[in-house]
């Protein structure tokens, strides 16, 4: 096919040398309607494609088409997986991502409802219910020397302490859940013969990085146990560990879903790469750049109670810039300091809406796909809901519901960023 391509172009150079050729816009031409036209130019059935008028040829300059078509991505083969395979790789690949969002999702649930710190024993393949009254009392006295009992949950019953044991337990087992679920679906394809070798590098990768994380999430775990060294001193786990738990885990969702992507959707018409499509491709990286940086920072928010600081919009009571920021005296004051994490957090926000906005300016203007357009109109609906959520949560005081909502359309947006990454590669 790329073959086919190249010589398609030598044709086109060779054969039509004048300025203005015929009127049709690259936004709906496919590589076959090209290939049929330098084979069969003059026929009945390709008329509807390339229409001649005896006029200067139909206003659409030839050395323009060419300098912009630079190369078209033509999809001829997967390089994960065999021949037969790609949509059931891929739609397995679409289970994981979404197992895993749904698990970030109750992770979130879990921290909000202040029940992340509940089970004190950890197991790599995870720890049975206790059966009884007597076992139940053996772990809620663990949970009695923790600072968060003492501070947080002091005098609850053991009714109340079986509540959020139960969530917390759930979250991890749920997680090797989600890691049998791979494990089992990885050992299948291999039997299979359905992965080439950089298929299984991926799912080695995509494997890897699953087992860390649940070493990442004890680890994690373990900073709650102990009395904070933060400025916040709520028992609570250490924001650091937070962020990288919650990057971590959105390396897994992130290979899992844009692989699928691109197993289930590679036979789409090809892109082709021209001048404008690069400048959508640069605005897409910094607008996905913003967004990662946002999110992430967006748990320094939730690891400090940041967000029940300043609950005013769009000043932070009465002054675009809190008076924290003029005391900074350490870096660590940056994402410990509850005010300038917040202040950080509000600004890295209407960056990436900017930047969105941007983006779906220049895909407007730009001569590229319509789905390059289309998904570009999605990104900056998503971060514009986002924002909204935002605002709409900081206002009422972070409830749970607006907390969480706003956490689930933030992997929601980068979805988006990630399917339009792909169709703009």
């Amino acid at each position: 096919m790329l073959n086919q391509h190249r010589i398609l172009n030598k044709i086109f150079f060779n054969t039509f040398k004048c300025n203005k050729l015929f009127k049709y816009s690259y936004n709906d031409l496919s590589y076959n309607h090209l290939f049929k036209f330098s084979n069969r130019t003059n026929t009945t059935e390709n008329s509807h494609i390339f229409r001649f008028t005896p006029t200067n040829f139909l206003n659409f300059n030839t050395y323009r088409f060419f300098n912009t078509l630079v190369e078209s991505k033509v999809v001829v083969e997967s390089q994960l997986v065999n021949p037969g395979f790609e949509k059931k790789v891929g739609w397995w690949l679409i289970g994981c991502s979404g197992l895993t969002a749904f698990i970030m999702g109750f992770g979130a649930y879990v921290r909000l409802n202040e029940s992340g710190l509940s089970m004190i024993d950890w197991s790599f393949l995870g720890l049975p219910l206790p059966k009884d009254d007597e076992t139940w009392n053996v772990e809620f006295d663990k949970y009695k020397k923790t600072p968060e009992y003492k501070s947080v949950h002091y005098g609850i019953n053991l009714e109340e302490y079986k509540n959020i044991f139960l969530k917390e337990w759930l979250h991890r087992m749920l997680g090797r859940a989600s890691g049998a679920f791979f494990g089992i679906g990885a050992l299948y394809f291999t039997l299979r013969r359905a992965l080439k070798p950089k298929g299984h590098l991926l799912l080695l990768g995509i494997g890897s990085i699953g087992v860390f994380q649940a070493f990442v999430g004890k680890w994690m775990v373990e900073s709650g146990f102990f009395e904070p060294k933060t400025e916040n001193k709520t028992p609570r786990v250490s924001p650091y560990r937070l962020c990288f738990h919650f990057l971590n885990a959105m390396a897994i969702y992130s290979l899992c879903l844009y692989n699928s992507l691109n197993l289930l959707f590679g036979s789409l018409k090809s892109v082709p790469i021209t001048n404008d499509l690069l400048k959508i491709k640069s605005l897409t990286r910094t607008t996905a750049v913003l967004t990662l940086l946002t999110m992430a920072y967006g748990t320094f928010v939730a690891g400090n109670d940041s967000g029940l600081v300043y609950n005013t919009w769009p000043l932070m009571d009465g002054n675009i810039i809190p008076p924290e920021l003029y005391k900074v005296s350490s870096w660590r004051q940056y994402f410990e300091n509850d005010a300038l994490v917040q202040f950080n957090h509000r600004n890295l926000a209407y960056l990436t809406v900017l930047s969105a906005v941007s983006l779906v300016v220049s895909a407007k203007r730009a001569n590229v796909h319509r789905s390059v357009k289309k998904i570009s109109m999605g990104v900056l609906h998503a971060s514009l809901l986002q924002a909204l959520i935002g605002i709409v949560t900081l206002l009422y005081q972070v409830p749970l519901h607006g907390a969480l909502t706003h956490h689930v359309n933030a992997v929601a947006l980068w979805s988006v960023i990630l399917a339009l990454l792909r169709v703009a590669k």
